[in-house]
This record gives C-alpha cells, structure tokens and sequence, in this order.
C-alpha cells in the first residue's frame, strides 16, 4: 500500500527512520511524536522514500527540514534537487545512482556525506550557496559529467582530490 511521506514541522524531519504508520494509516514522527503533515510529490512504499509525479522530475526540499535520512531518493528519477539552507547534512547513498539528476543546488552550509551522490553519473552542475565552506575529500570524484560548479567566495578548504577524474569539468566558477 501507497502512503504519502510525512514531514515532521515540530522536529523538522523527513525520510523512512523519521515517522511510523499507526493504525488508520496515520504517521507520527518517532523523535516529538506528533502527528505528520504531507510532503508532496513524494511516495513511501513499504517504508522506502521514492521521488515519483514530481513536476518535470525536480525536487524542492522544504526549507525547515533538518534532515533527511540515508538512502531518502537513491535509485529515482530526480533532475534536479533544491537543498534547503536549513538541512544540516547530506547522508550517505542520500541520492545514489541518481541516474537523472543533472543540477544540485546547495542554499546552505551541509555537512556532505561521501557517496551522497555517488552514481549520478549525469550530474553537470552543483551550485554551493555563499555559506559553504568545506569541500571535503573526494566530494566529488568520479563525477565524469561534471561540466560546471560554482564555488563561493566563502569556501575555506577543498580537499584532497575533490574533483578528481571530473574529465569534462570545464567551468569553475569562483
């Protein structure tokens, strides 16, 4: 059975550990325990998040959640993703194997997991907003469609192999 996903604005959490289905088909978060209101677009099913009848394949991440949880859109068929400034990190496997996903935009200073976007072998832009600061060791290697990132002016670090084997990496903008 098909159940909408759940977005917690108490404890400002959304993924499949983040909510319980209670008897009726209600959800209740499993940190504040109140019940959920609906986060459009996105379906569970046999609790696993997966991206479907989302408009022109992008995703909006509500700003106000906090977090999402591993493994929250691997495997679907996103275009794009909109990163809210209020998402305190990117889990691993968080969007793996993304296979769609052309563009990423960061609003806010994330810790990025390694292998959050591992697979999304069509990524070609990642636009990182004003307040990140990090890029940590091999964020984005292997990332072989990376064509163009923005990295802001307030970045302090790239790490080690960052963007290695980005082949088609052809603009950084700073």
């Amino acid at each position: 059975m098909n159940k909408s996903v759940r977005y917690c604005k108490f404890c400002n959490k959304i993924g499949a550990s983040g909510y319980s289905l209670n008897a009726g088909y209600t959800f209740s978060c499993f940190d504040c325990k109140s019940k959920l209101d609906y986060l459009k677009g996105i379906q569970v099913i046999d609790r696993t998040i997966v991206a479907v009848g989302l408009v022109n394949g992008d995703l909006v991440i509500p700003e106000g959640v906090e977090e999402i949880f591993m493994n929250s859109f691997n495997d679907t068929a996103i275009k794009s993703v909109i990163i809210p400034s209020s998402l305190k990190e990117i889990p691993f496997y968080c969007f793996e194997n993304c296979t769609n996903l052309k563009k990423v935009v960061i609003k806010g200073n994330p810790k990025i997991h390694g292998a959050a976007f591992q697979k999304c072998d069509n990524l070609k832009e990642v636009v990182l907003s004003s307040a990140f600061k990090i890029i940590d060791n091999f964020l984005f290697q292997n990332f072989k469609s990376l064509e163009r990132i923005t990295i802001p002016e307030g970045v302090e670090e790239i790490g080690c192999y960052a963007f290695k084997d980005c082949v088609n990496l052809k603009e950084i903008i700073i």
